[in-house]
């Protein structure tokens, strides 16, 4: 949607901010109109005193009232809410109470926090004023003020909740109650634009109209205006370019007839950019010159800096990157008001623009600008230039950080995370294109953990709450996570969305103090460099880290080891494509035949070519950095040697890594345990529709004997006794039915006995520093969302604190997963490396049940390369019998000092 939707304003015409003069007290009256009539300094001191002299409670508060509307129409807005809040706050205090005068004083000073950012406080203020009023026209009015406060903090489910508010009580039919009615069906319109949910846009931005037909008639083509504006905007996102002009042209009608500026650049702007997405570029420039000309009428350089960006993309599109190129820049000068002219080196310092209102339009400036540098230096040949985009795109890159640390909605931050993986893959590109293997590593791997570093520095934060508020915002998480749940599997009522936004809000009362405050230097994890990698990640000259970051048309692979790194581009060609898919379906299923068998390893032979290089074969230890479709990918079943038919597994041992950034900052707060595990095991499972798991039972069991720890099997295995259990034990052994992908309610779980455990379940358990092993079907698979990464099982537990997980790629058999993990134990007991032990116990299966990956090829290990020092297991049956022994010799002493007593 470009850069619109990131700049959208409020319905500034519709919306009025100050509520009108309170009806307690007469303008007209000798002093109140003398005071107004003076100049501003004067009459602010004559206002003070008249406050002094009055003993009147309630008149003494509405001179504060005249008094504040007086500040904040002369700019003075922060003295203006000090006067209208001591005088709320003295007046709640008198015997006299005008409820409409406090509404009003408290209402206008929340519209003041309002202007100024100040969004919790604004909300608490506006709550209050509430209180105050039993009408639903007045109570619309604030619940619409609190639906803009989560609004522009990007909070949109909570936005949306008191927009649909203000809509609730029609009632009272006036029109000015439709007024408020209709600004909030646009307002709500507007959140799904920026969703880029088009049918919920067209459906409240077509209630908006309906509820302003009977407004007066300039009101009524205002709100006209604005709703086929969100409703062109809808249309564009459904690529339904030409309905999209439509609205357009009657939005721009309806502007032109009320001589709104405001709304004809708006229209001229949208039409511009809908034709070039139309490949129009002559009639695009006519609009956008149009729009430009109206935007520099209006002295508003954010408005020409848009214009001239969307006249960037026409050339960009046409392939004149010099030229688009040059409008970048301009365009990037204008909104930051600017003289820099055309420099490609003079960059703002991200101390000026940090607090700006517009931060993220900022943002997409400078991506635009390094994409279209990178683009001319490739033209030209010109390094000189893509250096220059490496400066922009790591400026766009701090930028990002704290555009997302801002944002509270998780939609909003699934946008940004878009938007980073973009601006990483052009990083990537302008990297490879200088050659610097320093930064090609550092945006591939800010790409993979930028979500992951958000996850944990949260978690960071909110160690440092007290015990007691912790305790209670775990509550918080759990209860939210439930309505959650509920809300993904079947519609929730009115009371449950009610629950919801107040936990939501409870939630935001506690952690926002945590971002307001200055941080330690503990609190951020900071992204390891290629240097530290080497130095610190990897142990030894025998191992080699690979990082692939899967990109639209290619994908990049790093491979780094001890002293030396290389790049290699692969093209997303059908080949490459069709060996892919080619592999994964003969890995996951049985050979039945023989060319079933060669089948496979012709695929695995032609995709390990593809994925690595030549000198891969001689590292002993393998560390896999996956991305995207590569997270399906059981890189040690790739074959290296197809005539003599060895995999990775016969030489390599290959472990996964979500982050070496985030494994390297846990590494730091390790504490050296022993380990006893709580082993699950189901078995059967209640009203599911699973089928029962038999052989779960005899696989924990016989782990449980070799390891120790406590098995919980059938009606002990159920959610709410695992959840009372978890805190004793550092490891967990799932033996069940899981679903690690989206299919079913858009929620991947792991069953128990009695029902599911949800991934928003999973994200808040304690599972800090505890090593967990999903023996379940497929639970490493999930949706790729852009952004975000895999989203599955494994990624809940890595969120929730354990930084080593064993886990399946795809559907396991029971046999052979009881026979793996008894194997794998067995290693562990020993004292071997997790990845160790289980490459081993893999290769045990091969050796005796021949070659068979759809049945040990699912099992891959996750996190840090650790061994186990399990709790000695045998110590309570040598309790046991130490006991009976000394309870027979006991017996034994006892008989023979009867048998001569009687003697």
């Amino acid at each position: 949607m470009h850069l619109r939707l990131l700049s959208f304003i409020v319905l500034i015409g519709c919306l009025v901010w100050l509520e009108s003069s309170a009806s307690c007290f007469d303008e007209e009256d000798e002093n109140i109109e003398q005071i107004l009539s003076y100049p501003f300094e004067q009459a602010n001191l004559k206002f003070f005193e008249a406050t002094l002299k009055e003993p009147h409670p309630e008149k003494k508060a509405c001179i504060s009232y005249h008094h504040g509307k007086l500040c904040y129409s002369n700019g003075d807005t922060k003295l203006a809410k000090e006067i209208w809040e001591n005088a709320f706050y003295q007046f709640q205090k008198s015997k006299v109470v005008d409820s409409l005068l406090l509404h009003r004083l408290i209402y206008n000073s929340a519209i003041t926090q309002l202007n100024d950012r100040h969004y919790s406080e604004a909300i608490k203020n506006f709550k209050l004023a509430i209180n105050y009023v039993s009408n639903p026209i007045d109570q619309s009015k604030c619940y619409v003020k609190i639906g803009t406060c989560y609004e522009e903090a990007g909070e949109y489910t909570l936005s949306n909740y008191y927009y649909q508010l203000a809509t609730k009580d029609k009632s009272v039919i006036s029109l000015e109650n439709n007024k408020w009615l209709s600004i909030a069906y646009g307002q709500i319109a507007v959140n799904y634009s920026a969703l880029q949910a088009a049918d919920s846009t067209l459906k409240y931005a077509q209630l908006q109209i309906e509820t302003a037909k009977n407004l007066p008639s300039e009101q009524r083509l205002y709100n006209e205006m604005y709703s086929y504006l969100t409703q062109g905007n809808a249309y564009e996102t459904k690529e339904e370019y030409k309905k999209a002009i439509e609205h357009y042209n009657k939005s721009l009608s309806i502007a032109e007839n009320l001589n709104n500026d405001n709304y004809i650049f708006r229209s001229l702007s949208n039409i511009g950019y809908t034709y070039n997405q139309l490949q129009q570029q002559e009639k695009a420039l006519n609009y956008l010159s149009r729009a430009k000309n109206i935007a520099l009428k209006m002295e508003d350089s954010s408005q020409v800096a848009a214009t001239i960006n969307t006249i960037g993309d026409i050339y960009y599109n046409a392939g004149n990157f010099e030229k688009s190129t040059r409008y970048y820049l301009n365009a990037f000068n204008y909104l930051l008001g600017s003289n820099n002219g055309f420099n490609y080196n003079l960059l703002p310092n991200t101390k000026i623009v940090e607090n700006l209102d517009y931060l993220g339009d900022v943002f997409v400036y400078v991506k635009f600008i390094s994409k279209s540098m990178i683009a001319e230096s490739k033209s030209k040949n010109d390094q000189s230039i893509m250096l220059s985009a490496l400066q922009y795109i790591h400026f766009a890159d701090s930028l990002l950080f704290m555009v997302n640390q801002n944002t509270l909605d998780n939609s909003s931050k699934f946008y940004w995370r878009e938007q980073a993986t973009e601006l990483y893959g052009y990083a990537l590109e302008a990297a490879n294109f200088i050659n610097n293997q320093s930064e090609l590593f550092y945006f591939i791997e800010r790409g993979k953990y930028f979500v992951l570093q958000e996850l944990m520095e949260e978690n960071i934060r909110l160690s440092q709450l007290s015990p007691k508020l912790q305790a209670k915002l775990q509550t918080i998480k759990e209860d939210i996570s439930a309505i959650e749940i509920k809300k993904a599997l079947s519609a929730l009522n009115q009371n449950d969305l009610a629950s919801l936004i107040q936990l939501k809000e409870q939630y935001h009362a506690i952690t926002d103090s945590l971002y307001h405050t200055e941080a330690t230097n503990s609190t951020y994890i900071n992204n390891t460099s290629l240097n530290q990698l080497q130095t610190d990640f990897l142990n030894d000259k025998n191992s080699l880290y690979v990082s692939y970051l899967e990109g639209k048309t290619s994908t990049y692979a790093l491979f780094v080891t001890k002293d030396s790194s290389w790049l290699k581009i692969i093209s997303h060609s059908n080949d490459y494509l069709n060996t892919k898919a080619e592999f994964l379906n003969s890995a996951s299923r049985p050979f039945n035949t023989t060319a079933d068998l060669n089948n496979y390893y012709t695929s695995s032979n032609q995709l390990y070519n593809q994925l690595t290089t030549t000198t891969f074969a001689q590292y002993s230890n393998i560390i896999i950095n996956p991305s995207g479709t590569l997270n399906f990918i059981p890189f040690d079943a790739l074959c290296t040697d197809i005539s003599n038919q060895k995999l990775v597994i016969h030489t390599q041992t290959v472990r996964y890594t979500l982050s070496p950034s985030i494994e390297l900052q846990q590494e730091k707060s390790v504490t050296s345990h022993k380990t006893s595990t709580l082993f699950v095991a189901p078995v059967s499972f209640m009203n599911q529709n699973i089928s029962d798991l038999i052989n779960s039972q005899k696989e924990v069991q016989q782990i449980r004997r070799a390891v120790g720890g406590k098995v919980l099997m059938e009606r002990k295995a159920s959610k709410s006794f695992f959840k009372n259990q978890i805190n004793h034990y550092n490891g967990v052994h799932f033996a069940t039915h899981a679903m690690a992908s989206n299919e079913e309610n858009n929620l991947p779980w792991i069953a128990f006995h009695d029902e599911k455990m949800y991934l928003p379940e999973i994200y808040n358990l304690p599972l800090k520093d505890k090593f967990v092993v999903l023996s379940a079907c497929e639970t490493f698979r999930g949706d790729l969302i852009s952004g975000e990464g895999i989203m599955n099982l494994v990624w809940g537990i890595h969120s929730a604190g354990s930084k080593s997980v064993v886990a399946t790629l795809w559907n396991t058999y029971d046999k052979a997963s009881e026979e793996l993990m008894q194997d794998f134990y067995s290693y562990l007991k020993k004292g071997d490396k997790k990845e160790v032990a289980l490459r081993k116990a893999k290769l045990d299966y091969i050796e005796k049940h021949g070659m068979k990956p759809n049945q040990w090829a699912p099992f891959i290990y996750i996190g840090e390369s650790s061994a186990i020092e399990y709790k000695d297991s045998n110590h309570l049956i040598l309790y046991i019998l130490g006991a009976l022994a000394l309870i027979s010799l006991l017996s034994i002493v006892f008989l023979k000092i009867k048998k001569q007593s009687k003697v």
